[in-house]
């Protein structure tokens, strides 16, 4: 019935609202028949299964009119049926005069709803998971797709404190025997910070690892 179901604190204040008055109740009370008609086809694409990306002026109820950028990633369950939509919105109103900053921004966006869909399809499987390989799967399945990368894995520690490898996605067995037991890391690291590596054959690495990465 097209109803919201989360919505952030900036969407809120773009309808000169609170969360609360908005989340469980249809789109087309909130943003007004208007406002709506103008999204209903968007609205079509995204439960087909399309990512859609627009911008339309919309004169949203009590907020007067805006030009608005929008994304919207369809969701789905676990059986890949579509159940609703994850949208990340741009008031973009200034473009004109701040061009550069609007396609920075865009792209931004574009990242920042396909981590937001990700993290959100992670977070429904993660609940309904009832072992931990159907957890590592989703892990791998939301990394991919948040970081936009070919290749992930999962490490845990042993029972001796070793990182060893439990799960995989387009990573050969090469590199794994050359990663395996190896870590940057104290195995008692609460918060470790991630490690970055521009250029391999400069890094501190070991050789073994340098050669697996080319």
């Amino acid at each position: 019935d097209l109803r919201y179901r989360f919505v952030s604190d900036g969407f809120a204040d773009l309808l000169g609202r609170k969360p609360a008055d908005i989340v469980d109740r249809p789109m087309a009370e909130i943003l007004g028949e208007e406002a709506f008609k103008i999204i209903l086809p968007g609205i079509a694409k995204v439960l087909n299964g399309e990512r859609v990306e627009g911008e339309n002026e919309v004169n949203y109820r009590g907020a007067g009119t805006r030009v608005i950028h929008a994304i919207s990633v369809p969701e789905t369950d676990e059986a890949g049926r579509i159940v609703g939509w994850v949208a990340s919105m741009l008031d973009v109103t200034e473009r004109k005069r701040a061009e550069v900053e609007r396609k920075r921004a865009e792209a931004a966006l574009a990242r920042s709803a396909d981590e937001n869909a990700a993290l959100y399809e992670f977070t429904n499987r993660l609940y309904r998971a009832e072992s931990l390989s159907v957890v590592y799967e989703a892990a791998l399945d939301a990394i991919v797709r948040a970081m936009h990368c070919s290749r992930a894995y999962v490490l845990r520690t042993d029972e001796a404190g070793v990182l060893r490898f439990v799960a995989w996605r387009g990573v050969s067995e090469r590199y794994r025997a050359a990663i395996d037991g190896h870590s940057p890391f104290a195995a008692d690291a609460s918060d470790p910070r991630p490690v970055c590596v521009e250029d391999i054959d400069s890094a501190d690495l070991p050789e073994a690892i340098k050669a697996a990465a080319r």
